[in-house]
This record gives structure tokens, sequence and C-alpha cells, in this order.
């Protein structure tokens, strides 16, 4: 009874929080397709204090970009330096301390919730599987998806010959959290749900860190292929990736420190060059 009372109480406490991101009275809907694409104009963000004795120190500092709709933008940094942040804020998972970001000149605090989620794929480092089959963890956006959608969207996360080994295939059970899968298998089906959406903007944080070489080029080569026209801001640490990209971006401690296509930062000597260096040696 005890046990209960603590978990009883932490679930009231979140209840109980007030919820920060909300529509605006003007809400729009989301500009799809995009036309000019997306900008951050002087953002900077900090978490904040536990203690409540004053914020923290920020971890996006005047962060200003441009990516014009149809293109990749490959953000790149050491641990620590605010990447996923970034793209948290992106999804309005978060909003700007100042600042702000616009998606073709409109502010992104300015347009539908619902509208940003529909449109937005978010794929997360760590892989959230729930506990049920393979095709229900795969069109968990889109309950009404048809078999050839959801086999479409495995086959594009290099997803679906696994998944014709599983005793009952794409109706195998997977545990909660994904515990009969591996990292990597866990990753690509994160991909797959967010590619079943067919997301105006897709945003990917690292999401294919647990993959061999062989597994991760044919990813690149596939998304390549469905994602022209699409909008896609990407966390990698593979220059294998960032070379497929048209732009990259590299933060050093909450700020931009190197923009630029592969060529010009591999010129500039900097974190991308070193990177580079060892990763082609």
């Amino acid at each position: 009874f005890s046990n209960l009372q603590v978990v009883l109480q932490r679930v009231v406490d979140v209840l109980d929080h007030p919820v920060k991101i909300v529509d605006a009275p003007d809400a729009v809907d989301f500009p799809t397709p995009m036309a000019s694409g997306i900008d951050l104009r002087h953002v900077s963000f900090a978490y904040p204090s536990i203690d409540d004795e004053g914020g923290e120190e920020p971890v996006l500092r005047d962060v200003c970009l441009h990516v014009p709709a149809g293109s990749w933008l490959c953000v790149m940094g050491a641990s620590g330096c605010g990447k996923s942040t970034l793209i948290n804020l992106l999804a309005r998972l978060h909003e700007p301390d100042s600042g702000e970001i616009l998606l073709d000149g409109v502010d992104l605090r300015k347009v539908r919730t619902a509208d940003v989620r529909r449109h937005v794929g978010l794929v997360p480092q760590e892989a959230q599987i729930f506990s049920g089959t393979v095709r229900d963890n795969i069109c968990y956006g889109v309950p009404g998806a048809e078999p050839q959608q959801i086999m479409d969207a495995a086959k594009a996360a290099e997803l679906h010959d696994f998944i014709l080994t599983m005793k009952i295939q794409y109706e195998s059970l997977i545990g909660q959290k994904g515990q009969s899968l591996s990292g990597g298998q866990r990753q690509r089906l994160s991909l797959a749900r967010a590619l079943i959406t067919n997301p105006e903007v897709l945003i990917l944080d690292d999401c294919t860190s647990a993959l061999d070489a062989n597994t991760e080029g044919r990813i690149q080569d596939t998304l390549a292929r469905i994602l022209v026209g699409k909008t896609a801001i990407i966390v990698s640490q593979r220059v294998s990736m960032a070379k497929r990209c048209h732009k990259i971006c590299v933060l050093d401690d909450g700020a931009v420190s190197e923009y630029g296509s592969h060529d010009q930062l591999v010129r500039n000597g900097g974190f991308y060059a070193r990177l580079h260096a060892q990763q082609t040696e």
C-alpha cells in the first residue's frame, strides 16, 4: 500500500503539471508542401533548473540556420553540444526561450500542434517500442494502414526480411520495450513507424548508430530514394551520412561553429575535417 501511494502521487503530479505547449488562438495549418523551408533565427534554450533557484546554463545559444525545403541538413558535434535539444525544438517538444523557428515564414508556435505531429516525423536515438505485434508498432501513427503500406515502410527501414523470419511474421509479439529485438532492429522498427506517415519533415536523431555499416548504407540509399522533395534534419556522427546531405552544421557548446557543404568543411580543417580523417583513414 505504501508503494502504491508513492506511485499514485507521482501520477497525480504529472497530471496536475500545467501543459506549456498549446495551440495559439490564431493557430494555422502546417504549410504543406513547404515552399521556402525552415528558418531558425537567434534561437536560445535552457532547461529549467531542478532546484528552482534560477535557470540553468543555455544548451543552445543564438542559433541561426536555414534549411531549404526539400534539402537535407546533417547536425554533428561532440556529445552534450545540444544536437538532441535542437531537434526537439524543431519537433516542438520544447519551445525556445528566445528567437523563433519559422516554417515558410510562419512561427512554429502558430502552427497547430496536431498538424506538427502529423507532418513532422521524429525518430529518436532510443527507440520507443510498445508491447504488441510488429504490425501494431509500425502503424502506431496510422492505425488504419493497409498491409502493403506497412510492408513498404518495413522494406524502406531494411526490416522486412527479418520480419519474415519471425514465427508469425508481422503478427509476432515483441514484448515491452522490444525486449526480443536487438538494438539495431528496434531502431529500424522506429524508423519504419516514422516513414509510414509519409512526413513532410523527417528528423532522425542518430537513429542508425546501432547498425552495421552495410545495413546503414542500404538505409541511406533507400532514404535518398523515398525522401526526394522532402526536408530532413539528420543528427549523425557518420561522415558517410553527412556526405549525402546538402549542408552540414557542427554545434560546439550550443552554438554553430561550422556550416557548409562536405567539401567546404573538409577544407576548413575544423571538427568535421578531423572526424572525416578519422573515419576515412
